[in-house]
């Protein structure tokens, strides 16, 4: 279970990072994809992560290839990922202290 939980955990952040290198490409070479989104500033507020999901799950990622779309969707699910583990550490915290 532990290898898992780690697992999870690296390829979130490579999925962050990743998705961070792509919104700072898009904001130079496609702006106009990004404020279709709703983000009008890579800063990783509440407005900009709610525009990834947007690109990852809405009309506003037809504008985008494959591969950046799936970029964005997966970015989407560390954030639900570590949004989830963090109610569930606060709700169950014996279970984090057994891994």
């Amino acid at each position: 279970m532990k290898a898992l939980v780690v697992v999870l955990a690296v390829a979130s952040m490579i999925s962050i990072l990743l998705t961070s290198k792509l919104l700072h490409k898009l904001d130079c070479t496609r702006p106009e994809v990004l404020r279709t989104a709703g983000i009008t500033k890579v800063d990783w507020w509440i407005d900009c992560v709610v525009g990834v999901f947007r690109l990852a799950f809405g009309p506003a990622g037809t504008l985008l290839d494959t591969r950046e779309r799936w970029t964005f969707v997966s970015a989407a699910c560390a954030f639900v990922w570590a949004a989830l583990a963090s109610v569930s550490a606060i709700i169950f915290p014996e279970f984090w202290k057994n891994l």
